[in-house]
């Protein structure tokens, strides 16, 4: 059973939820490298509850970093997808990440993105085959610069 570290980028947390009437957090951890689903409760409980085997999908994984009007930096942690991934800024707050044919059917794209600021919102969404669009918001919905800084994940189904 693996130890639980909170900025180990290979950990995701895809859902949390209130357990025992409400007394208690329950967060679904998921480890990137391995497919397996953690519950990781507010007394740091680290318990599989299932996933692992194969699965058909290619991913690319990245640290994001963002300021200013500045296109975002991506330092690389993997990327079995042949392609390459390059990062623009269009508009305060709009980005725009494009991979030449990565993502012919939007249906098998799924990116999944930890934020390391909690100060506001990103939006991460198919446009075409070649690009995905990325909006950040602060907390009151205003498109804003210096919110896409985090872990991104972006598995492209077969």
């Amino acid at each position: 059973m693996p130890t639980y570290n909170p900025t180990d980028s290979k950990y995701l947390t895809v859902a949390q939820t209130r357990t025992n009437r409400g007394t208690k957090d329950v967060k679904i951890i998921l480890d990137i490298d391995t497919n397996d689903f953690y519950t990781l409760d507010d007394d740091g409980n680290f318990n599989i509850i299932g996933g692992g085997g194969s699965v058909d999908y290619t991913e690319y994984v990245a640290f994001i970093t963002q300021s200013g009007g500045t296109a975002p930096n991506a330092v690389v942690e993997k990327n079995d997808t042949g392609f390459v991934f390059t990062y623009g800024y269009t508009s305060t707050g709009s980005y725009t990440i494009t991979a030449t044919g990565a993502f012919p059917d939007k249906n098998k794209v799924i990116p999944y993105f930890n934020s390391q600021t909690n100060q506001g919102f990103t939006t991460i969404g198919w446009t075409d085959a070649d690009n995905l669009y990325v909006f950040t918001t602060d907390t009151s919905a205003i498109l804003t610069d210096g919110q896409f800084q985090g872990n991104l994940v972006i598995k492209i189904y077969n």
